[in-house]
């Protein structure tokens, strides 16, 4: 990895903001499709939810994007999370280009 995939501290809220992610919030990441999220994985990322907030007092989230052939998926999603459904950002499918930056915003990748 080169520097020009480093972001700085002001560019990565910037593009936190463009987002709609939370400036402050650990992020968890996960970009894949929402039929990929078996019931048994999601229940293990609502525990971590339920287990953590990060050193700082800063609550933690999970970031999934809202892929147009899936929103009754995300609409489940939502509903199985119940207490943590705010704590599930769905942001809209990102271009190829802009789901490798936006890559770079995330503190910590989850994979199903």
């Amino acid at each position: 990895s080169s520097n020009e995939d480093i972001l700085t501290d002001s560019a990565r809220m910037a593009l936190r903001r463009r987002l709609n992610l939370p400036e402050r919030a650990f992020i968890l990441a996960n970009l894949n499709r929402p039929f990929k999220i078996e019931p048994n994985v999601f229940r293990s990322w609502m525990n971590i939810l339920n287990r953590t907030i990060h050193r700082d007092e800063r609550l933690v989230h999970i970031w999934m994007l809202r892929w147009p052939e899936a929103l009754p998926a995300e609409k489940n999603l939502k509903k199985f999370a119940r207490e943590f459904r705010s704590r599930l950002i769905f942001t809209e499918l990102l271009s190829e280009r802009d789901r490798i930056t936006g890559k770079r915003v995330a503190d910590l990748f989850l994979d199903t």
